[in-house]
């Protein structure tokens, strides 16, 4: 076996050495469901694939505004997540996100229905947090917009509302 180098990683413990470019070769793209909205994507962005060092497919789901999203908490926009994720899925992607974490409210019908692993909301990372530190400690919330972030929400996401402090960037 060659050993581990600068082109080489070690998998499995010592037993399989994987050539960089054969890891590489094998990527498979992660899908991102975007939000129809009129803001620049630059990159840092998740709605930019520059943003990624590892391919990912974007796709913009019609209709799907942030106002029916945020302010509306529209049911209806599930079909078109539906739709595009399932194009993606078609197209090869590993795993789903979005762009916005107002989408958690469809988390668990959009990991019920795709079979790969779907992450709507950076919101899904409270649960974690909260287990890393201690009782007494508090965990802060940066929305895009507060007034809309429910206690409906939270409660999708798993977090604990009595330990939260919520900042709206409106």
């Amino acid at each position: 076996m060659t050993p581990p180098g600068p082109r080489h990683r070690v998998c499995r413990g010592d037993r399989l050495a994987m050539k960089l470019d054969r890891i590489e070769d094998d990527l498979s793209a992660i899908g991102i469901l975007v939000m129809d909205a009129r803001i620049e994507r630059i990159p840092g962005d998740i709605g930019n694939p520059a943003t990624f060092p590892f391919p990912v497919l974007c796709r913009t789901v019609a209709g799907a505004t942030l106002k029916r999203l945020i302010a509306e908490r529209d049911p209806s926009l599930l079909a078109p997540f539906l739709e595009a994720g399932w194009d993606l899925i078609r197209a090869g992607v590993r795993a789903l996100t979005t762009s916005c974490g107002f989408m958690i409210l469809f988390q668990e019908a959009l990991a019920r229905e795709f079979p790969v692993p779907v992450f709507t909301s950076s919101l899904l990372q409270l649960p974690f947090i909260q287990a890393t530190l201690r009782p007494q400690d508090r965990m802060g919330v940066v929305t895009a917009d507060a007034a809309n972030l429910t206690p409906e929400h939270l409660r999708r996401a798993g977090g604990d509302i009595d330990r939260l402090t919520i900042y709206g960037l409106e």
